[in-house]
């Protein structure tokens, strides 16, 4: 039984040493085709889509991408992200250089005062040019309501803020 047994856990690591060699092999196949239909032998930047698939800068993607980046191919990476902690742990790797939040006019979660300062500070760290924002324009009274990620950085921020409306 114990035979069996053992023969089943090997086979099963195979498939999954031959699993991560497909999906190293695809997203590799993938960023070259994003190069050839971009007509460009540079891609300016990446971005993750998933968080989990950053891995805290540890993950094999993660991996082949600062691998890329490291060969030129790349230029900046980063990572899209849902949640302030998420952010927190980017803003601590050197490495991102990307992050896309999403929110509406409702969302209050980046509001919070470590996370406008992490960013203002991270920005100052790392010797950024620019930090650069979205705006929805609010002002008045929807302004007091809702509050503005981008008007609190800029005023944490010593680091010039280009804000897009």
């Amino acid at each position: 039984m114990c035979v069996k047994s053992q023969c089943v856990e090997d086979e099963e690591a195979h498939v999954r040493r031959e699993s991560a060699s497909d999906l190293d092999e695809l997203q590799l196949l993938l960023l070259e085709r994003s190069r050839e239909r971009l007509k460009r032998k540079v891609l300016d930047a990446v971005l993750l889509h998933r968080f989990e698939h950053f891995g805290d800068g540890k993950s094999t993607v993660w991996s082949h991408l600062r691998m890329q980046q490291v060969q030129g191919q790349i230029g900046r990476i980063g990572c899209s992200i849902y949640s302030p902690s998420e952010l927190l742990v980017l803003l601590r790797d050197p490495d991102v250089r990307l992050t896309q939040l999403p929110f509406n006019i409702l969302d209050r979660r980046w509001l919070s005062a470590d996370v406008q300062q992490a960013i203002a500070d991270m920005a100052a760290q790392r010797g950024c040019d620019l930090i650069v924002m979205a705006s929805h324009g609010r002002h008045g009274l929807d302004a007091l309501i809702h509050g503005s990620l981008t008007k609190s950085v800029l005023a944490h921020s010593q680091v010039p803020l280009l804000v897009l409306h």
